[in-house]
């Protein structure tokens, strides 16, 4: 399973916790300080995929500097759940992606 991200130049390790929505009530967080992001890793697996492409948009955000965009969970989670979408419904996407070259 993938440790590591790069976030536009910026490194972020992902973690898997068994309890942070029981403790936090969160399914996942970003900290931008400690480049951490944290994922509850008791959801399914969609749930998780979800989580941890709505946290990379978070980390896009506040690489680029749209902080407006960044506080504004709904929208975050709105483009987050569009690029999802776009990958799961093409699966040889990713494989397209990386045969360019």
């Amino acid at each position: 399973m993938i440790e590591l991200i790069n976030i536009l130049g910026v490194t972020y390790q992902i973690k898997f916790l068994d309890d942070l929505i029981e403790r936090e009530n969160l399914y996942g967080e970003i900290d931008y300080t400690n480049q951490i992001i944290r994922i509850d890793k008791n959801m399914k697996k969609d749930r998780k995929s979800r989580t941890l492409i709505h946290e990379i948009m978070h980390g896009i955000m506040e690489s680029l500097g749209y902080s407006e965009i960044n506080c504004d969970e709904e929208k975050v989670q709105n483009i987050s759940n569009a690029l999802y979408l776009v990958l799961e419904n093409n699966p040889k996407l990713l494989s397209l992606f990386l045969g360019l070259s």
